[in-house]
């Protein structure tokens, strides 16, 4: 995986969570990070070079990263972990992510 995809992931993380901040501190909002998140979901196409990523898998992605983040087994800032988490999900990175997360756990 590309270095700058996956900065330009967690530069769109971070921006998606600053807006969803703001935009949830000011209204009541009906949805969470990961939905919010997927309205973006074409530059998260284009940043991964995954046309036919869908809004539901991003969902899914987003959320799974957030819970293994919540687990604790990393020491990484949630924009770079969930951004490496997401850009090996997207690329079928499955194998090295569990590698990584099973050598965090010693």
């Amino acid at each position: 995986m590309s270095v700058s995809v996956h900065y330009r992931i967690k530069e769109l993380i971070e921006q998606t969570r600053e807006a969803f901040e703001i935009f949830s501190s000011s209204d009541h909002v009906n949805s969470d990070y990961a939905e919010f998140a997927a309205m973006s979901l074409e530059e998260f196409r284009t940043a991964l070079g995954a046309p036919d990523l869908t809004d539901g898998q991003l969902v899914k992605m987003l959320r799974k990263g957030r819970n293994k983040y919540r687990k604790g087994t990393t020491k990484d800032r949630w924009p770079m972990f969930l951004a490496g988490y997401v850009t090996n999900k997207a690329k079928g990175n499955d194998k090295t992510l569990r590698a990584r997360d099973s050598w965090a756990g010693r």
